[in-house]
Order: C-alpha cells, then sequence, then structure tokens
C-alpha cells in the first residue's frame, strides 16, 4: 500500500509517515510494509495553497491512500476539517481513499497523550500522565516547559527532533485513547 501525506512542516509529515507505517505493520503483519511519501510545508497557509496539488502528484505516482493533517490551533477542529476538504482534497479530485487528520491544538497533544514514553528520548526527564491532553492550550509550549531543567533552565525538548524520535516509541493505543484525531488516522489505517 502506498501512502501520501501532506502536512504543516516537515516534522508533523514525518511523525506520520512513521505512526502509518507503525499503524500498518500491526494491522496488516503479513503484508508488504507500506511505503509513504510525504510533503511537510511551511504553515497552514503554505499547505492549503499547494496541497491539492501536491496530493495531484502523488496520485500520479501511484498512491492509493491519502492523508492531509492540520492543527486545530485552539480552535474547533471542525471548520479547519471543512477548510481543508474544500480547498485540498476537492480540488485535488484524487478518485482514491483519503483522511484528513485535524489534532485538537497540535500534534503535540498526541505526544502528551504518552508522555511517559519521552523518557526514551530525554534522558532524566520522567514527566508523569496527562490524563486529557487535548484539552491542554499550545501543547508544544507545554511540552517546553515540562522539559525546562530546573537548574539550567535549558529547554531539553525540541520538537523538529524529538517528535520524530518520540513517534517510533509511542504506544498507539494509549495515543488513541486519549485523542480523537488520532482515532480517525488508525481508522484510516486500519480500513
Amino acid at each position: 500500500m502506498k501512502y501520501a501525506i501532506i502536512a504543516e512542516d516537515r516534522s508533523d509529515a514525518e511523525v506520520l509517515a512513521i505512526l502509518v507505517k507503525r499503524l500498518y505493520a500491526v494491522c496488516y503483519p503479513k503484508k508488504k510494509a507500506a511505503s509513504v511519501a510525504k510533503q511537510g510545508y511551511h504553515g497552514w497557509g503554505d499547505l492549503c495553497r499547494k496541497g491539492a496539488a501536491e496530493l495531484g502528484a502523488f496520485y500520479n505516482v501511484g498512491c492509493q491512500r491519502f492523508i492531509v493533517c492540520l492543527d486545530a490551533d485552539q480552535v474547533n477542529p471542525k471548520p479547519r476539517y471543512d477548510f481543508a476538504y474544500n480547498q485540498i482534497i476537492k480540488k485535488a479530485k484524487i478518485p482514491a481513499a483519503w483522511c484528513i487528520v485535524v489534532p485538537v491544538q497540535e500534534l503535540e497533544a498526541w505526544v502528551l497523550a504518552d508522555i511517559e514514553q519521552v523518557s526514551m528520548i530525554i534522558a532524566s526527564w520522567q514527566p508523569k500522565a496527562i490524563a486529557n491532553p487535548e484539552k491542554i492550550k499550545n501543547p508544544k509550549e507545554y511540552l517546553r516547559g515540562l522539559s525546562r531543567d530546573p537548574t539550567t533552565k535549558h529547554i531539553r525538548y525540541r520538537e523538529p527532533r524529538d517528535n520524530v524520535k518520540m513517534a517510533n516509541h509511542l504506544r498507539t493505543e494509549i495515543v488513541a485513547a486519549k485523542c480523537k484525531a488520532f482515532r480517525s488516522l488508525v481508522d484510516f489505517v486500519n480500513n
């Protein structure tokens, strides 16, 4: 199966690619591994301007399933979903399966959902579990604050570097239990 992913930035596209491959391997253990083409942009506006053309290009090179990811950014995810559908999916005219993933707040809420796994990436950091990560405004800043060394004030968490590493360690069942947008990704890969 060949997936195509477009997202607001390169880090988000890379995280999604890792998660899609992991979810696919669990769901279809006897099939050949999923391949993923991806493109990250310079923010929401850039994604919306260029996304439809990129999906068309991915379709032309054989991609069969398409994922568009954009953060809700502290607003209701529904308008972002509708906008992505109208400005990207409809304009791309791809006759294939697609999914729009709109993480509540930001994709970093998924990292917060399984924050205990951060200790796999950032040594000596042992944050406590967070029951409802989607209610935390600006999860990226929240993670930075949690990771600040109390003595040196150095921020140990760097999202472009750490989110990609973290994606390999996230316990997908825990993230799915806490994050509705992640469940939509799981459902899409599983069907």
